[in-house]
């Protein structure tokens, strides 16, 4: 699994979240920021910043034989 499809799982997860928790908020304008939909949108915006893979830059590490 690369990172792109982490991202587009993230993004998902924000959608849905951000749906769920605006229905919470007009059914209930009094809950606040505790909601599931709150809860799968942090979770899903972590998941698209988050770097799994290597890092772009490989650069070779400096092997000099110091004695």
């Amino acid at each position: 699994m690369d990172d792109s499809m982490y991202q587009r799982f993230g993004l998902a997860l924000v959608i849905v979240g951000a749906t769920l928790h605006l229905q919470a908020i007009l059914v209930n304008p009094y809950a606040g920021w505790q909601t599931l939909g709150f809860a799968l949108m942090v979770i899903g915006l972590l998941a698209t910043g988050m770097p799994l893979g290597p890092p772009l830059s490989t650069a070779e590490p400096d092997t000099d034989d110091q004695s």
